[in-house]
C-alpha cells in the first residue's frame, strides 16, 4: 500500500456502511417535522354555534378524547367532568342536547360535560362544542407496531454516502 498516495486520494469509504443508520437519522427528522407541523395546528377548539364540521373539524366522541380535549381547550391541567356525570358521559338522545364535548356558556372554568348520543348542534342551550380538528383524533387510536429490525434495503429512500474524517 501506498501511503503518500492515501494522502492524496484517501480510500472511499463503502457506500453502504453508514446507509442504515443514515435512514434511521432522516426518518426521526422527517418524523419530527411532521410532529412539529401537527402542533402548529390547534388540535381543539370551541365552536359556539353550528356543528363541528360546518368549520372543518370532528364532533369529538370518545370520552377519553373529550377530556384530553376540554384540558387542551381550558388550559387546566386540573380539569374534570362534572361530577354527577355517569361514566361514559350522558346518554340522551334528545336534538335538545348539544352532541358530543362540552362546555356550557363556552365557559372553560366549569366543569366538562360530555354528550357522545345526543342530536343537538353546538349552542343548543347555550353549550359550546369542543371540536377536534381533522389531524387529531377525535376517537382513541391504537399505537403503531415498532419497524421490523434488520437492515434497510438500499434504494428505498434514496442511495446517500456519509462521508467521515477517520
Amino acid at each position: 500500500r501506498n501511503l503518500l498516495s492515501d494522502r492524496i486520494h484517501p480510500p472511499t469509504p463503502h457506500p453502504t456502511k453508514h446507509m442504515a443508520l443514515f435512514k434511521c437519522i432522516l426518518a426521526a427528522l422527517v418524523l419530527a417535522t411532521l410532529a412539529t407541523v401537527a402542533l402548529a395546528t390547534p388540535p381543539y377548539q370551541m365552536v359556539a354555534d353550528g356543528t363541528c364540521e360546518d368549520i372543518g373539524m370532528e364532533t369529538i366522541t370518545d370520552v377519553d378524547v373529550c377530556l384530553a380535549a376540554g384540558i387542551d381547550v381550558s388550559n387546566d391541567p386540573t380539569k374534570t367532568y362534572a361530577g354527577k356525570q355517569p361514566e361514559g358521559g350522558y346518554q340522551f338522545t334528545t336534538a335538545a342536547i348539544t352532541r358530543g364535548c362540552v362546555f356550557a356558556s363556552g365557559n372553560t372554568k366549569t366543569d366538562l360535560q360530555f354528550f357522545p348520543t345526543a342530536k343537538g348542534a353546538c349552542g343548543v342551550d347555550s353549550y359550546h362544542c369542543v371540536c377536534g380538528s381533522k389531524t387529531s383524533s377525535t376517537t382513541p387510536t391504537p399505537s403503531p407496531a415498532a419497524p421490523a429490525a434488520g437492515p434497510v434495503p438500499l434504494g428505498t429512500a434514496g442511495d446517500f454516502v456519509i462521508l467521515t474524517k477517520s
